[in-house]
C-alpha cells in the first residue's frame, strides 16, 4: 500500500512538471519573455527535485525526500537479489 502511494504521488509530481512545460509553450505564442521565464522556472524545479530524489541515497541523514527516493533504491537491491539467487544454482 505504501508503494502505491509513493507511486501515486510522484506521478502527480511528474504530472506537475509535464503542466508547466506545456503551459510554456501554450504561452509561447503570447509572450516569449513570460514563457522563458516558465521554463526556467520548471528546470529550476526539476534540478531541486532531482537533487531531492538523489541525496538521500548518498546520505541517509538529508532532510529532504521524495517518493523515488525510496523506490530506485529497493528495485536496485531487489534487481541485484534476483541476480544473487540466479547465480546460486
Amino acid at each position: 500500500m505504501d508503494r502505491v502511494l509513493a507511486v501515486s504521488s510522484g506521478l502527480l509530481h511528474l504530472a506537475l512538471f509535464i503542466f508547466l512545460h506545456g503551459l510554456a509553450f501554450f504561452v509561447r505564442d503570447v509572450s516569449k519573455a513570460i514563457a522563458i521565464m516558465i521554463l526556467v522556472l520548471n528546470t529550476f524545479l526539476i534540478i531541486l527535485y532531482a537533487i531531492a530524489t538523489v541525496m538521500p541515497w548518498f546520505s541517509p541523514t538529508f532532510p529532504f525526500r521524495t517518493p523515488f527516493s525510496t523506490f530506485f533504491p529497493e528495485a536496485k537491491k531487489g534487481i541485484g537479489s534476483s541476480h544473487i539467487l540466479l547465480n546460486d544454482f
